[in-house]
């Protein structure tokens, strides 16, 4: 380690004997030293907050300058609600997903989040988990049973793969692109048999290496659990018809319309970026992505521009989602994300920095 980082680090040596502390510092530079020092100093998670997901990417390139890159996720949010509804951005979600999936199977990780991925409505960790497909050469199941999953699990039916979140099949074989993998995945069938499991070149679609299993991880988190997708038609109906008592009878036909396209969506257990609205509203207990956490401290990188930005974040969902309403594109009631969500409690630790004095205990 440089003697700039031993001399910058010895800043928080105060800091090992509290379980929380105010520091006026850079946000960047004493964010990064601030990881730097509780890493080497704890086997434990490290959450780090950002005001958005531009600031998490810098924090991003500044933490991995000092840190290897394979011990740091990114899990960056849905800063643009506007922007996303009209076109989802396949990048964010292949980074949540293969971040969620870390989660659950790493220790010791530095996590990189901002408002809008922490206040996302998440499937529980128990449906995450239950959501991968395990499969083994000599695995006894039925082709069309897996083209199934796969569909229902988000994965988009191609006639070749040439990226993530692809599945394509032709005859006894099943190709498919994991995101826990660099190279799609060939599953050869003899009758209902798993017969081979190999990887392969996208390019030359020659097979590389063999496996005796693999692990296909989810395509999509906008998944509900059994007992919330029973109770969809309901709940949705009911506050429809309670939404059209002060409505004329053109609003109505237009707002049923729209709830019935979005049900036919929803009800087939494939929802669509557009009906991510409906997840908040329709699961009876909500799960927080700190739930995919265990022993973990938090670092505030600006915690006076982190609140800022999660209340605009929050003003600009809720306007848009008025505006939705009002135009009979949707029911009321709806939320883009979880404003409930306990951000600052559950952790071992929390350390906020910020660029000024803000507090009668901040520490310079």
């Amino acid at each position: 380690m440089h003697n700039l980082y031993k001399k910058a680090l010895e800043y928080f040596d105060l800091n090992d004997k509290l379980k929380s502390q105010n520091f006026v510092v850079d946000q960047f530079v004493g964010t990064t030293l601030l990881t730097l020092k509780k890493r080497t100093n704890s086997s434990e998670n490290l959450a780090i907050y950002a005001q958005n997901s531009y600031y998490a990417n810098i924090l991003y390139q500044k933490i991995t300058s000092v840190i290897d890159k394979e011990h740091v996720v990114l899990l960056p949010g849905n800063d643009f609600v506007r922007v996303e509804y009209l076109s989802e951005s396949k990048e964010l979600r292949s980074e949540l997903i293969y971040g969620l999936y870390r989660l659950r199977h790493e220790q010791h990780l530095i996590v990189i989040l901002t408002p809008s991925s922490l206040m996302r409505f998440y499937p529980s960790v128990k449906q995450f988990d239950s959501l991968f497909i395990n499969l083994s050469v000599g695995d006894i199941i039925e082709i069309d049973d897996l083209r199934e999953k796969l569909t229902r699990l988000g994965y988009i039916r191609v006639s070749k793969i040439d990226q993530s979140l692809e599945f394509a099949s032709r005859g006894e074989i099943i190709d498919v692109f994991s995101l826990n993998y660099d190279k799609p995945i060939r599953i050869e069938f003899f009758d209902n048999e798993i017969e081979s499991i190999r990887l392969f070149d996208i390019d030359t679609q020659i097979s590389s290496e063999k496996l005796t299993e693999c692990k296909i991880i989810p395509a999509t988190i906008d998944v509900l659990g059994k007992e919330d997708l029973s109770n969809a038609k309901n709940k949705i109906l009911n506050q429809f018809k309670k939404d059209c008592i002060n409505k004329n009878d053109k609003e109505k036909e237009r707002l049923e319309a729209n709830i019935n396209s979005d049900l036919l969506d929803i009800l087939s257990g494939n929802i669509s970026y557009k009906n991510y609205k409906y997840i908040g509203f329709l699961q009876a207990f909500h799960t927080e992505l700190t739930d995919y956490l265990s022993n973990y401290s938090v670092i505030i990188a600006s915690k006076d521009d982190f609140l800022k930005s999660k209340e605009a974040l929050l003003n600009e969902s809720r306007k848009f989602l008025l505006e939705l309403q009002s135009d009979n594109k949707c029911i009321s009631h709806l939320e883009y994300f979880n404003e409930r969500a306990a951000l600052f409690t559950g952790q071992n630790n929390l350390y906020t920095l910020n660029s000024f004095y803000l507090d009668k205990n901040d520490v310079s």
